[in-house]
Parts: structure tokens; C-alpha cells; sequence
């Protein structure tokens, strides 16, 4: 988690908490397009 901590300190990863779960998830739609196509 302090990995994608950083990566959301630099507004790569979006963040929701929902209780004590903090789910993480690309913010660019480019970047989220790219990494689906790789599989």
C-alpha cells in the first residue's frame, strides 16, 4: 500500500475508503485503456 500511496500522492491513482478498505484505481483513461489491452 505505500507504493500505491505514492503513486496517488502524484495523482496517478484515485483512492475510496469504504470502512477500513481504501481501493485504489487509475485516474487517466489512457493509462487505464493501456493496461487492459495488455491483458
Amino acid at each position: 500500500s505505500h507504493h500505491l500511496r505514492k503513486l496517488a500522492n502524484q495523482n496517478i491513482l484515485d483512492t475510496r475508503r469504504e470502512g477500513k478498505i481504501i481501493y485504489y484505481f487509475i485516474k487517466d483513461e489512457e493509462i487505464r485503456d493501456f493496461f487492459n489491452q495488455l491483458g
